[in-house]
């Protein structure tokens, strides 16, 4: 059924198995145009993370700029119900920032990092995680921009709100400690 295949391309392309996800997709595609109508948008979601393994942060963003200026939440109709604005948003932010667009970057993380724009266009499932990357996204990138108030502004309710991170995860407070430190040490008057 389209809803198992795509469940499982988009599965296997969120593992980082690209060969495994164009597997499902070309099943997928092979399927009658009533089935793929449960599909929603997430077979070109799903492309745009196979771009993502591969490199090709240009077809990313290409591919999901269009989508992101949809006023309703992109979804795969299935079983499953999945609401992908989340991995759009991400997506689009992982992409600019690999090519050094940080104000850009910065543009879709500030959308998934709020909660009206999570609810009133994503309803994004899992935004506690979703919003916590964003917000340490958006402390490393300000503080690379110089832009240290809004660092700040962010790193307060990341740190508020990320307070037990698994073992895994606390690399990320780590980073978004020490850039926001380098971008205060960077705005001090030198001494005389």
């Amino acid at each position: 059924s389209a809803d198992g295949l795509l469940a499982a391309a988009l599965q296997t392309a969120l593992a980082a198995d690209a060969p495994g996800a164009e597997r499902h997709l070309s099943t997928l595609r092979a399927l009658s145009s009533e089935a793929l109508l449960l599909a929603g948008s997430a077979p070109e979601v799903v492309e745009a993370v196979i771009a993502k393994s591969n490199g090709d942060w240009d077809t990313v963003i290409e591919s999901l700029t269009p989508m992101e200026a949809w006023t309703w939440p992109h979804y795969f109709a299935g079983g499953s119900g999945w609401f992908l604005g989340g991995v759009v948003l991400s997506l689009l932010g992982e992409a600019h920032e690999s090519l050094g667009q940080y104000e850009a970057a910065a543009t879709y993380y500030e959308k998934l990092a709020s909660p009206v724009e999570v609810v009133r266009r994503y309803d994004l499932v899992g935004g506690g995680l979703a919003t916590s990357f964003a917000r340490q996204r958006l402390v490393v990138l300000y503080a690379a921009l110089g832009r240290v108030e809004d660092a700040e502004r962010h790193f307060r309710v990341f740190s508020d709100t990320f307070t037990n991170p698994d073992p895994d995860l606390v690399h990320l407070v780590d980073e978004a400690r020490e850039a926001l430190a380098s971008a205060r040490d960077n705005t001090k008057e030198p001494t005389r």
